[in-house]
């Protein structure tokens, strides 16, 4: 039983387990009318959809238009309701020096304060109204980050909002180091593993340390002079406003060639040694010499009973388990075994056939309210697509836009690799390999074979072995089937080669394990 393998809806199964907790399995469907089309009208399809979403992203809707000409607007009347204000009564200590005398000048600092801070602002709303295609109501960065913008640009802000912020430049520093040792350490391994979207996080990153201690300072100016009650150029003000407009729309992923996003900042977290502590054991199965039953066959849905099933044999060594488990590259999850029935040929093309280019997209959807609960089973997926080679999709945060043109775009990748690897199942079938020598290991203890079935469904779905890489012949056995697509394989072996075995429903499976202990 490989870690991934044919759905009952000829998808992905990924089944993740650790330890004996319940395994949390996610499953990638693909549509079956996509499965059966030939590769050109694939391609054609693709292609019109990349199209069909150039030609909406270009169509921009009318209040885009609207609010840009109410930004225009409402930023010029800042300025125009500000300038008048520019004006600076200056004393004697300025003007006359034998007499007192009062004038009132032009104060260049407040002049540029009126004058840039609204268009900074206005460039700042700007930018999210230009680009609400990768905008989205679901992303809490996204949404705090247009609220920060629509706070910074109120005409509100003077000298005194500096007392309200808290200076300790210790931390400060700390704080900055961090971050840059960080940066530095994901961009490294980003560019050794190619990573382009990685990398550019992590220089946005590199620039967001650079102003963890310039806004502090900032505000150790402003707290000064309020404090002191000394006059300060509103031009401070201007460059701290200037920066934190800055720093929300890169750091919010609305400007840049790549868009930002949880997946990609959790993959700089990981790279930054801060990654979810995870681990899945391998299971490559327990042939007991003294057992007088093997289970040669179960099906890996049923997650809380398998784990059951792997505690009693390494606990007790009351039975044998022939059924394999793979759950990265070094235990063999991905790699092919030579068929020595076909020479230069993995099993591949004998239990599976041709593959769907879908089986090499793995995706996941998250709700915004349920995205902490999947953090170990985003790591295992990640873990999987990277040893089976797959193109990892998370829909979680993107717009309905970007969300389409990403999915055509790791469809489109997902055929190349397929083609890549000759149209083989991305699992590998190295499983196959250790479940054949397992079983021949049990048959030569004498051993009796046992399989199960899902729940009501003793006996059905049991395929010819050489018609296992016929697609229309293996897509009639799913519609009714008790088997998962690996235990057709195993089952379909077993007939071949004559061994008997014991069929039981998964509901006996309690009852079987009473009886070996």
């Amino acid at each position: 039983m490989p870690a991934a393998h044919f759905s009952k809806n000829e998808g992905v199964e990924l089944a993740s387990r650790h330890g004996n907790e319940q395994a949390a399995q996610m499953l990638v469907q693909a549509q079956r009318s996509e499965a059966f089309e030939p590769d050109s009208r694939k391609r054609s399809t693709l292609a019109d959809m990349r199209k069909d979403f150039e030609a909406l992203q270009k169509q921009q809707p009318r209040w885009r238009w609207r609010a840009k000409v109410v930004l225009a607007f409402y930023t010029l009347a800042r300025i125009a309701g500000s300038l008048p204000f520019t004006r600076n009564m200056l004393g004697p200590e300025y003007l006359c020096r034998k007499q007192p005398c009062y004038e009132e000048a032009v104060d260049v600092g407040n002049v540029c304060d009126a004058i840039f801070r609204p268009l900074v602002t206005g460039f700042g709303l700007y930018v999210f109204i230009h680009r609400m295609d990768r905008f989205s109501v679901n992303n809490s960065l996204h949404v705090w980050s247009l609220i920060t913008l629509c706070c910074l640009a109120l005409p509100l802000c003077d000298a005194s909002e500096y007392i309200c912020y808290g200076c300790c430049f210790a931390v400060v520093g700390v704080q900055c180091w961090a971050l840059c040792r960080a940066a530095s350490r994901a961009m490294l391994q980003a560019r050794a593993r190619g990573d382009e979207a990685v990398w550019w996080t992590a220089c946005l990153l590199h620039a967001n340390a650079c102003m963890v201690p310039l806004g502090p300072a900032l505000s150790f100016v402003g707290l000064f002079a309020f404090a002191q009650e000394l006059p300060l150029p509103r031009t401070v003000v201007t460059v701290d406003v200037s920066f934190q407009v800055f720093n929300v729309i890169v750091l919010s992923g609305m400007v840049g060639s790549t868009p930002m996003n949880l997946e990609t900042l959790q993959k700089l977290a990981e790279l930054s040694g801060f990654g979810l502590a995870c681990a899945r054991v391998a299971f490559p199965g327990h042939i007991s010499r003294g057992a007088a039953d093997c289970v040669v066959s179960f099906p890996g849905k049923y997650s809380d009973l398998w784990d059951k099933a792997v505690s009693s044999v390494a606990q007790e060594d009351a039975f044998s388990l022939a059924c394999v488990f793979l759950t990265d590259a070094a235990s063999g999850l991905g790699r092919h075994a030579n068929n020595p029935e076909t020479p230069g040929k993995c099993w591949c093309q004998t239990i599976y056939g041709r593959v769907p280019a879908s089986t090499y997209l793995s995706m996941v959807e998250i709700s915004t309210d349920e995205s902490g609960k999947h953090d170990q089973t985003l790591a295992f997926k990640r873990a999987d697509a990277e040893a089976m080679g797959q193109r990892l999709l998370i829909k979680q945060h993107q717009g309905d836009i970007e969300w389409e043109q990403e999915l055509a775009e790791a469809l489109q990748d997902a055929e190349v690799r397929c083609i890549e690897n000759q149209d083989r199942a991305p699992w590998g079938c190295q499983w196959f390999e250790e479940w054949k020598r397992n079983v021949d290991r049990a048959a030569e203890l004498q051993q009796s074979l046992h399989v199960f079935y899902f729940q009501d469904s003793k006996g059905k779905g049991k395929m010819h072995w050489d018609l296992l890489a016929n697609e229309k012949a293996r897509h009639a056995a799913r519609k009714d089937s008790g088997l998962g697509a690996s235990q057709t394989a195993e089952v379909a072996y077993l007939d071949k080669i004559g061994l008997s075995y014991v069929e039981h429903d998964i509901m006996e499976f309690e009852a079987f394990l009473t009886s070996q202990t």
